[in-house]
């Protein structure tokens, strides 16, 4: 794989196109390309023009979690267009933060009508964090985490005093991008995502990512739907139909089922990487 530092887009499509095809089916294989995907090519620029397109990507993901460019500066700037620093409104900002408390805003409700319980609130914060990463996954933590220990999240109720708003919350820069990373490569890896809203990200950091099974299951629990109660999460209010609900797994299966399970990936007590993520 083809990190971001002291790399360039130019450079790395040059490095591609001097591969043989034998080395560019490793690097697709490697990268986690399906075999029978692999099997439908034919020529070699196709090969090439598919294994550039997920290398860029993948520079453009490292920065939106935080790993800086190395290389020209305008090759910086080509790729900051990709992913933009994703700072809250001055009008939106949580008022008396702290400097060094960072959020990713999540969401905001009218001030007297939250439908988060407290225990849903604490239970989601058993979990938030993450298993810690084992040996294998620290040694592809980001150069900037420096490491250190795992990163501590929390889900938090902000009083912004026309509304409140729920973040998670971060006591340090460091540990909010390394959780970014977590998610996105640990925790729900080979999915899609997106970015949201922070408050107190330092510059050199380019965006909050989080992932679409993260994103969905945070729907269910803010709009109350999700609910802990009773010692166990249960849904509140929804019909448990069967569906498929994650992102390119293809399985029927029970919505309760599903949330079950995304929320024992985020816990660590289940460990997958999401297959073919963009699969309908």
């Amino acid at each position: 794989m083809v990190t971001a530092y002291g790399s360039d887009v130019e450079a790395m499509k040059s490095s591609v196109r001097a591969m043989s095809v034998r080395d560019l089916k490793a690097a697709l294989l490697a990268e986690g390309m399906p075999p029978q995907t692999l099997a439908t090519f034919v020529e070699k620029k196709e090969f090439q023009d598919r294994l550039i397109s997920k290398w860029q990507q993948n520079m453009i993901n490292e920065m939106a979690c935080g790993r800086g460019l190395g290389g020209p500066e305008e090759i910086r700037e080509q790729l900051k267009t990709f992913q933009k620093p994703s700072d809250v409104p001055a009008s939106e900002r949580i008022p008396d933060l702290p400097d060094d408390v960072v959020l990713g805003i999540y969401c905001s409700y009218p001030a007297d009508e939250v439908p988060v319980s407290a225990a849903t609130l604490e239970a989601l914060n058993a979990i938030v964090s993450g298993a810690p990463s084992p040996p294998e996954v620290r040694a592809r933590w980001p150069r900037s985490a420096g490491g250190g220990a795992d990163p501590v999240a929390s889900l938090r109720l902000f009083d912004r005093g026309d509304a409140k708003v729920l973040a998670f919350a971060f006591d340090s820069p460091r540990d909010a991008m390394l959780w970014v990373w977590k998610v996105n490569y640990q925790i729900f890896a080979g999915e899609g995502a997106l970015l949201i809203h922070t408050q107190n990200l330092p510059p050199e950091y380019h965006g909050f990512r989080i992932t679409t099974t993260l994103h969905y299951i945070m729907n269910y629990i803010t709009g109350g739907k999700l609910v802990f109660a009773d010692g166990a999460w249960r849904l509140d209010g929804l019909e448990d139909k069967v569906g498929r609900y994650e992102p390119g797994r293809g399985a029927h299966e029970p919505l309760s089922q599903w949330c079950l399970r995304s929320l024992d990936r985020l816990a660590g007590r289940v460990t997958y990487t999401t297959p073919e993520p963009h699969v309908p």
